[in-house]
């Protein structure tokens, strides 16, 4: 056989990765993850969680390349490359919406 092709593989921190509520990776998920970087693929985690949790989260499975925010955030090699923030002034007008009410 020839070379592997690289693939990319993107697994969701809550289900079926962890187990929750301790959101611990179990031993046979770390295992997959670990064999396909092993084989020469990618592997990264996508979540609608904040980047601060994908992070702590991908250090745990140790993992360099997660997608977070709800695919507003990409790190790639522990870097964070893209963070696609809300509008700052719809932000304010809904805050003083909520406010008034």
């Amino acid at each position: 056989g020839g070379p592997v092709e690289q693939k990319f593989f993107f697994f969701d921190i809550d289900n079926p990765l962890a187990v929750w509520p301790e959101g611990k990776i179990p031993d046979s998920a770390q295992y997959s993850l670990d064999e396909l970087k092993r084989r020469g693929h990618r592997v990264a985690l996508a979540t609608g969680r904040i980047q601060v949790d994908a992070k702590r989260f991908a250090e745990q499975a140790g993992l360099t390349d997660f997608v977070a925010d709800g695919g507003h955030s990409v790190t790639v090699n522990n870097e964070l490359v893209s963070m696609i923030g809300m509008d700052r002034d719809a932000c304010i007008n809904y805050l003083e919406y909520l406010e008034s009410a």
